[in-house]
């Protein structure tokens, strides 16, 4: 999905029959029909001092970039499942270097 498709989801008329919480608020009793949880996960590529990238997880509420500043990092695995194209560089090192794997 393009980001401006993401930046224009029409969010005025939710679906009332979904009862939203975060991710990590859930226990197992509160897993009922209607149910819904949402996570905001992003990927960041590094520069300085050696090329690297990492990929974090926060509330959907927060605005991407203080996902990426105040996030939860996710494992390499999933984050590379997210987004394989990171895993295609052409790289003769190998592949982008994963922050702390």
């Amino acid at each position: 999905m393009r980001d401006d498709a993401i930046d224009n989801v029409d969010d005025d008329e939710p679906d009332a029959s979904l009862t939203w919480r975060m991710g990590v608020s859930v226990r197992p009793p509160d897993v009922v029909p209607g149910l819904a949880m949402a996570y905001q996960v992003v990927a960041v590529v590094y520069a300085l001092p050696d090329l690297h990238w990492c990929a974090f997880r926060g509330p959907h509420d927060w605005p991407r970039e203080k996902v990426a500043a105040q996030g939860d990092m996710i494992s390499e695995a999933v984050a590379l499942a997210l987004w394989p194209v990171i895993g295609w560089l052409d790289r003769p090192d190998g592949l982008l270097p994963y922050y702390n794997s």
